[in-house]
């Protein structure tokens, strides 16, 4: 428990311009949450999962004005469960772990895409490789009751926008867009 608050700390003070006044915090649940990716090698999918992040959300259907999110992304979590793919993914051709350990992203605003549905776009920025770029990321927020709610949601990213493998002779065969999922339990 002592890890949860430290995290906590961590993103509260690393993260001034975001406000978590008084809207809900969501805790994710790791062990039921899942993000992932998809690509192609050579014309075959291949996926995989991010299992280490840090999460901070603050979320109010009712307050978007208000609501911020963070995530950190361990990138040595980053694992596709496939030898052949996942012993050069974290070397410095592709995801480059020793010089760049994490990738960030920080929410700038939320929009209702459809008042009362429970769909929105998170906005904000994505750091990967030291590499930032804007994001829009359509999402689904389903309350189950009063504390605990499912957040689902799908981008892409353009692996060339961050540099991305671009140093490997296998680049040309892998697809330039990496799709990207998660599904996520969180409670207050």
């Amino acid at each position: 428990m002592k890890a949860v608050y430290g995290v906590i700390a961590f993103f509260f003070f690393s993260l001034p311009t975001i406000s978590f006044a008084d809207e809900p915090f969501w805790l994710v649940d790791k062990e039921q949450s899942v993000i992932a990716f998809s690509a192609e090698y050579e014309g075959d999918q291949f996926s995989g999962n991010v299992s280490e992040y840090e999460i901070v959300v603050r979320f109010d259907p009712e307050d978007l004005k208000s609501a911020a999110a963070a995530v950190s992304f361990d990138m040595t979590s980053v694992l596709t469960g496939n030898e052949m793919y996942d012993s050069p993914l974290s070397g410095e051709e592709w995801l480059n772990t020793i010089k760049f350990p994490n990738a960030d992203f920080t929410s700038t605003s939320f929009d209702d895409l459809n008042a009362n549905t429970g769909l929105y776009t998170l906005h904000g920025t994505f750091t990967l490789l030291g590499v930032t770029k804007d994001l829009a990321i359509p999402f689904s927020f389903a309350s189950q009751d009063d504390e605990t709610a499912v957040i689902d949601g799908s981008f892409q990213l353009k692996r060339s926008d961050f540099g991305l493998g671009t140093q490997s002779t296998d680049s040309k065969d892998v697809s330039e867009i990496i799709n990207v999922t998660f599904h996520l339990i969180a409670s207050l």
